[in-house]
């Protein structure tokens, strides 16, 4: 275990003893489990290795990728490149229905041959005034990103330098701020740096220019945008896919993502991830997750960042006693996660139509009992259950079985959010008003915690 480790859970704890009101006894059974007895179920201990940080890593070759088809999928989810090229590119590609993996292999099929995707969009936006107008909009509206760097920036406006009657110049304050194209003349607006009251001066040019220069321009604005594009495309090769029992990837599982869910930290209202902590007492549950291993940052906890990811279950059918490892439902989109996870593992894991229909009593409950983290208000928050409800089974213990959901939202609507505890044949209902996000919580000085913004 690395000191970010150790620190990470250091940085957990206070956040969850100041901000998430667990009862003292809970509270020491957190502190326990987080830093000296994790409860590892020996199903999932094989899936462990040696890790000492409760990880699993699977190193992903390219080859299992494409032998799965798997890789266009999961990428154009999370190829930030694609994005950007889809709205530069938006009418190129329709009128050619390039999809993902021709952007990404860089070709596309024209009249039954193989085109370049730069020669391509070079013909396209250099056919004609109208097409030319349309990039010249799009690239001016992608320079104000801030990805868009000053090297591309500066590199762009060197071009038009080189292909108007602008004066050349080489001072380094010189930044393009604005491009259009209508009809023969050019708008050209950059900003230089000045002694005044804001430090900045605005020139604009108006210039004509011809049809060949504005292909120029065309051109090279093309190579360099597309270059740049390129540098977001996502890798093949340095995938890992991870089976973690870390409570620290439990907890930041969809928070300082370039995608969400209601267990994002820094959402508020419906407080979803009220439960989070809750979970270190589940020993039938794992987190599965595929990363470059590129880090995130909430807090002071870093861990790694996620491309998508799903819970595991160890369920047990009551018919048979036999143990089935659960696989719940996958975030942010389905990419094949499953069935990844198979491959690397070797092991089946089941959805919950197949299981429902194998055993048609439904009498499938959670391999191990669940140890209960309770509320200064002996209250028990869940995390929102997908394919299963939670049952209070004996004394702060509970199952989980599969039925109705274990945690809804209010009919009616209203910033309410719901968890449902079953003890028996009553149902207890515990109900959230409209929570700040945690890190307001945290910045109050621990004024507040979750617990006050119950109904």
């Amino acid at each position: 275990m690395n000191s970010q480790d150790t620190k990470n859970k250091i940085l957990y704890n206070k956040m969850v003893k100041n901000a998430f009101g667990l009862g003292s006894k809970s509270e020491s059974i957190f502190k326990h489990r987080l830093f000296f007895e994790r409860d590892i179920a020996p199903e999932y201990k094989q899936l462990l290795g040696d890790s000492d940080d409760l990880r699993g890593r699977f190193y992903i070759g390219e080859e299992l990728f494409e032998s799965k088809h798997m890789f266009f999928e999961l990428a154009k989810f999370n190829d930030k490149g694609w994005t950007i090229f889809k709205e530069v590119f938006y009418h190129a590609k329709e009128e050619h229905d390039i999809n993902y993996q021709n952007y990404y292999l860089n070709k596309v099929e024209v009249r039954g041959n193989p085109v370049k995707i730069p020669k391509l969009l070079k013909s396209f936006y250099t056919s004609s005034s109208n097409n030319s107008h349309i990039l010249f909009n799009k690239v001016s509206y992608l320079i104000k990103e801030p990805y868009f760097n000053q090297n591309a920036k500066k590199r762009l406006l060197g071009v038009i330098f080189q292909e108007t009657e602008i004066p050349d110049t080489n001072d380094e304050s010189y930044e393009l701020s604005y491009i259009g194209y209508r009809r023969n003349y050019m708008e050209i607006y950059y900003n230089i740096k000045v002694e005044g009251l804001n430090g900045i001066k605005e020139v604009k040019y108006y210039i004509p220019i011809s049809d060949d220069k504005i292909s120029n321009i065309i051109i090279k604005m093309i190579d360099i945008v597309y270059e740049l594009i390129g540098t977001f495309k996502m890798p093949k090769k340095n995938l890992q896919l991870v089976v973690s029992l870390n409570p620290i990837d439990w907890f930041l599982c969809s928070t300082r993502e370039s995608w969400s869910s209601c267990l994002d930290l820094e959402n508020h209202g419906d407080v979803f991830w009220q439960g989070l902590p809750s979970m270190i007492g589940d020993k039938n549950r794992a987190m599965v997750y595929l990363t470059t291993g590129d880090k995130k940052d909430f807090h002071g906890i870093q861990v790694d960042k996620v491309i998508s990811r799903s819970w595991t279950l160890l369920m047990r059918s009551k018919e048979d006693n036999k143990t089935h490892y659960h696989f719940v439902r996958e975030y942010p989109g389905h990419i094949g996660l499953k069935t990844l996870l198979e491959e690397v593992t070797g092991i089946h894991f089941s959805d919950k139509e197949e299981i429902i229909n194998k055993y048609k009593s439904k009498k499938v409950v959670s391999r191990y009992y669940v140890e209960m983290l309770l509320d200064k208000q002996d209250n028990f928050s869940i995390i929102y259950m997908d394919t299963t409800a939670f049952k209070v089974a004996k004394k702060n213990k509970a199952k989980y079985e599969y039925g109705s959901y274990g945690y809804y939202k209010m009919n009616g609507g209203g910033n309410y959010a719901m968890h449902v505890i079953k003890f028996g044949k009553t149902t207890y209902e515990i109900c959230y008003e409209d929570t700040p996000p945690l890190l307001e919580l945290l910045n109050s000085r621990y004024l507040y915690t979750v617990q006050d913004f119950i109904e």
